[in-house]
């Protein structure tokens, strides 16, 4: 309670000096968690407000490109609570393209019901805790690729976020071993975004890696960075 004390404080002095001002109704203090730009954030981490997720449960499969823009703006939103969100949201994608006819088949309807399950039962992300090493799991499959930032602590593995991508059009034509080196490469530099300056743990898929010469030879640039 101290820190909390002397943080509103250093807060409200940088306030007073800058003259500007807090409406007093939109302030909170002494509170467990607190609503911040759709999220609930606590001292257990990082949720959904539970009012967008209601407002997912209520959203009508799309009916037309707007709606289905519509929604997958408001998914990306939290896309970071969503593994595999890239592979999810494929069949949805697709139709998003000017030149696709509407078309809106069971593909479309398992993933727009996949991922309003997803963000409906999205897991609580802990914060950062930069005593400890950043651990990164890659993936990588025919058409995106995908990570997550997790770290171990006391025996137990926390998910601090999930981060996918789909491949670009030159990307899908590359061999296995250059999607899976890619992967790291995009994950490690995504990472670093949260874990700057911090130790990042190999996973076995690194540590191939780091151990196959065919991906040396084909990326050498990418194995220095």
């Amino acid at each position: 309670m101290e820190d909390h004390v002397g943080h509103v404080r250093a807060v409200c002095a940088v306030l007073r000096k800058e003259k500007l001002y807090a409406r007093l109704s939109k302030c909170a203090f002494r509170r467990n968690e607190i609503a911040f730009l759709g999220h609930m954030v606590s001292d257990e981490g990082l949720q959904v407000d539970p009012k967008k997720t209601d407002a997912i449960a209520q959203f009508q499969a799309p009916t037309c490109r707007k709606e289905l823009l519509s929604f997958l703006g408001l998914a990306g939103y939290y896309r970071r609570f969503i593994c595999d969100f890239a592979k999810l949201s494929r069949p949805l994608r697709a139709l998003t393209k000017h030149e696709t006819r509407w078309s809106w088949g069971e593909d479309q309807q398992r993933s727009f019901n996949a991922l309003k399950l997803a963000l409906q039962q999205g897991p609580t992300l802990k914060l950062p805790d930069f005593t400890h090493p950043f651990l990164v799991t890659t993936d990588a499959s025919g058409f995106c690729m995908g990570d997550v930032l997790s770290q171990r602590i006391n025996n137990s593995d926390h998910a601090i976020a999930f981060y996918s991508k789909h491949l670009d059009p030159h990307e899908l034509k590359w061999p296995a071993h250059e999607k899976e080196l890619l992967a790291i490469k995009t994950s490690l530099k995504h990472g670093a975004s949260i874990s700057t300056d911090n130790t990042f743990q190999s996973t076995p898929t690194i540590q191939r890696a780091n151990r196959c010469s065919t991906i040396l030879k084909c990326r050498p640039r990418w194995h220095a960075c």
